[in-house]
């Protein structure tokens, strides 16, 4: 959102222009933040020894 609202008013583009930019790369960002936000949860599972069906009873 930063980046659109500097773009507006350094250069003040059309609409479409906008649409034309930032919603490809909106959806390249999110799905090179899915891959990585996968990676850190199954790293995160694998270093706390998560496994199906076992619940934490605080003992």
């Amino acid at each position: 959102v930063g980046l659109a609202l500097g773009l507006e008013v350094t250069f003040s583009p059309p609409l479409w222009l906008h649409l034309l930019v930032w919603i490809p790369l909106a959806v390249v960002l999110c799905l090179a933040a899915l891959r990585l936000i996968k990676g850190v949860l199954l790293t995160l599972q694998y270093r706390n020894k998560a496994a199906e069906g076992r619940l934490d009873r605080g003992e």
